[in-house]
């Protein structure tokens, strides 16, 4: 029997495959985001909003005997413990862990890092060896971490202890021979490259909180709960005997650009993530696709997007500007998906049509190269690239319209920063006559060029799966449904005070004539001449 699996969505554009074997692990100069960790509040509220030179280059600070403990028998560094090294990595330095450490006449070679540990007079929760948050315990200090580790031997590293690394800016990951990665290593990173050629256990939230969005491990028998959770993955390839906890797939935030046909159409095979247990597809097709609920959607730049469900496709996206919408959409799976598989925002972008050479143009989703936009992807092989290379941040879009009120459709934070790394207040899901609502000030992006809302009191995720403009912009809304008594009608678009004509009770349907812009917000011009606000929260389409 087949499982409709629900997905949610919306905004960036989908990045790098698995990365060269290359043997260190970078970053870019931007603040930690979401995280996972045994005192998640704690540990959130430890990493601030703070900024990073933009240095082409980060400061390579190299480990030597006098900066470390080592366990001589395991050959893994317990413990570090020089302050003024550690200010260099929390503003962004980058880690150099040399083959060996000598230390009372002993070469001891370096096989990984140890586990976290309390520390005295610390925060109260375990602190990894080269943790972000221990890094600033140690320094008094605050910044956005380690940008890059260089392993002098790679092929000695065999594993990495909880919370390792954990809230650094770490970009790419390459452990040839590593084995096993701790809880919460590398959460709360910015990684967009993992190759674990020869991992078989990852720890629980080991990865949580990066930008992930293609994962091979072949070798992995275990994952853990909540291992990759809030990533962007879209591809992931396990091996067939893979034990995978609850929550390890959950909440991913998908970026996909996609180029249509001649015809400006975009077929749904183009659109679906691949999870894969080896050979064993477990998602099977995309069945259905929406905009916030609907099945059309007009944007700002003309185009009017439409799900033809029936057909598979997604209609009318031709348009000579790269332009991004964001997606609902229902998967078909055989059984549920391992590690509770999820999205919590679709964000589709879609470029200009192209003819392509020996093809034509391609529908996406018919096999044909021509829609995928990734002219250089990283495969893994090398490509004559050493892996070094910082990722280029996603230019941020230029300033756009934005929505007069949000309200939120589940559960979510009020952030201090646009990072959303330091919450002031959460909210619980409610009915969306009363869910929590915003009044939008701004548009801004964090450093991966994520779109955030600034709000009265901080900023929040502007992801369409979390809110929903509050105003109806539709003109096929041809009746409404009053949802509470606080509604009235006026005989001025302006709805001034001294124009009011009456108040409707809950549940008076009031046919519509049109859709009037009043600013960032709308009103509805009823068929009787008089004027109504056009908010989410106080009305209800009615076709009935």
């Amino acid at each position: 029997m087949k499982k409709k699996i629900k997905l949610f969505s919306s905004a960036l554009a989908i990045g790098m495959l698995l990365g060269a074997a290359v043997p260190a692990i970078t970053g870019a100069n931007t603040p930690a985001t979401s995280v996972q960790a045994k005192d998640k509040n704690s540990r959130i509220e430890s990493v601030k909003n703070t900024t990073n030179s933009r240095n082409n280059r980060a400061v390579p600070v190299n480990i030597t005997a006098s900066d470390v403990t080592i366990d001589a028998d395991t050959g893994r560094i317990t413990d570090f413990t020089n302050a003024e090294k550690a200010a260099l990595l929390l503003a962004g330095g980058e880690l150099v862990i040399p083959k060996s450490i000598t230390k009372d006449s002993q070469n001891i070679p370096i096989t990984g890092i140890a586990d976290a540990q309390s520390k005295e007079g610390g925060p109260g929760y375990e602190l990894g060896v080269f943790d972000q948050a221990y890094l600033s315990y140690l320094t008094d200090k605050n910044g956005p971490g380690i940008s890059k580790i260089t392993f002098e031997e790679p092929n000695h590293i065999r594993y990495i202890g909880e919370y390792a690394f954990w809230g650094n800016q770490l970009t790419k990951l390459t452990l040839p021979v590593a084995t096993e990665i701790g809880e919460g290593a590398f959460a709360n990173n910015q990684l967009t490259t993992l190759n674990l050629p020869a991992a078989t256990e990852i720890g629980e939230g080991a990865f949580g909180g990066n930008q992930l969005t293609t994962l091979n491990l072949p070798e992995t028998t275990e994952i853990g709960k909540e291992a990759f959770r809030e990533n962007a993955l879209i591809s992931i390839n396990l091996n067939k005997d893979v034990n995978v906890n609850p929550f390890a797939f959950t909440n991913q935030d998908i970026s996909h650009e996609v180029m249509p046909n001649k015809d400006g159409e975009i077929g749904f095979a183009a659109l679906k993530p691949t999870l894969l247990k080896r050979t064993d597809d477990q998602i099977k097709a995309v069945s259905r696709v929406a905009f916030d609920g609907e099945e059309s959607i007009e944007l700002e730049n003309g185009v009017t997007l439409q799900a033809d469900n029936d057909n598979k496709k997604i209609t009318g996206a031709s348009h000579p500007v790269q332009y991004s919408a964001g997606l609902d959409m229902d998967l078909e799976s055989e059984g549920p998906l391992p590690g509770d598989y999820s999205i919590s925002s679709y964000s589709l972008t879609v470029n200009p049509f192209k003819e392509n050479p020996g093809g034509n143009g391609g529908l996406p989703g018919n096999g044909n190269s021509g829609n995928d936009t990734d002219t250089n992807p990283d495969t893994g092989n090398g490509g004559g690239n050493d892996g070094n290379e910082t990722k280029p941040q996603p230019v941020p879009k230029p300033e756009e319209r934005r929505p007069h009120t949000v309200y939120a459709k589940r559960g979510m934070r009020l952030h201090r920063n646009v990072s959303l790394t330091s919450p002031i207040r959460s909210y619980k899901k409610q009915s969306r006559a009363k869910a929590a609502s915003f009044r939008v000030r701004g548009i801004a992006y964090d450093r991966n060029g994520k779109k955030r809302y600034k709000v009265d009191g901080g900023y929040i995720t502007a992801g369409s799966s979390y809110v929903a403009d509050s105003h109806f912009r539709s003109n096929k809304v041809r009746q409404v449904r009053v949802l509470s008594n606080r509604v009235n009608s006026y005989k001025d678009v302006k709805l001034s005070s001294n124009k009011k004509v009456r108040s409707y009770k809950k549940g008076t349907k009031l046919r519509v004539k049109r859709v009037v812009n009043w600013g960032r917000a709308t009103r509805f011009e009823l068929t009787n001449g008089r004027y109504i606000t056009g908010n989410k929260q106080l009305l209800i389409m009615d076709q009935k």
